[in-house]
């Protein structure tokens, strides 16, 4: 488990990589800025790490919420990472 937000220390590790798997998500916090950088800015990351290193699958795990009537931070951020992938 890492911040994936931040291309530190993990970014070169998909290297080889057959399958990534990205489960990351920030379900709760007081502040918005949380759910941005967990829910969208990691996502961008993970897919640019793979797609540099030529990963052939990407699993994004995302949220019911996605489909859901919910309007709160946690549940457009999840929408916009979805979108991403």
């Amino acid at each position: 488990m890492c911040g994936f937000s931040r291309k530190r220390g993990w970014y070169d590790e998909f290297t080889s990589k057959e399958i990534v798997i990205n489960l990351a998500a920030q379900i709760s916090s007081p502040l918005d800025e949380p759910f941005y950088r967990n829910n969208v800015l990691a996502t961008i990351n993970v897919l640019e790490a793979a797609n540099n290193a030529d990963v052939k699958r990407i699993i994004h795990f995302s949220s019911a919420a996605f489909l859901s009537v919910r309007k709160d931070e946690y549940a457009r951020t999840k929408i916009e990472g979805e979108e991403l992938v």
